[in-house]
């Protein structure tokens, strides 16, 4: 879950009009992308796991990963 609400935030990035609301925005993607790190290397994956650059997510990829644990 912490890879997809980095990869969400981070999608969801460039609809964001506001300025405060945007950097409120990026400075939580960047705590999801250290926790994202931290539980990958926990469970033997690589920290980076789209490589150098994190891949955004768009709102229906979320959405459809999601589905399973939304009532």
């Amino acid at each position: 879950m912490e890879n997809l609400g980095a990869a969400a935030y981070l999608g969801q990035a460039g609809r964001i009009k506001s300025k405060e609301i945007l950097a409120a925005a990026l400075s939580i993607h960047t705590v999801e992308g250290r926790h994202a790190a931290a539980l990958n290397q926990v469970v033997g994956r690589t920290i980076v796991p789209d490589g150098a650059f994190a891949r955004p997510a768009s709102m229906d990829e979320v959405l459809s990963k999601m589905k399973p644990f939304l009532a």
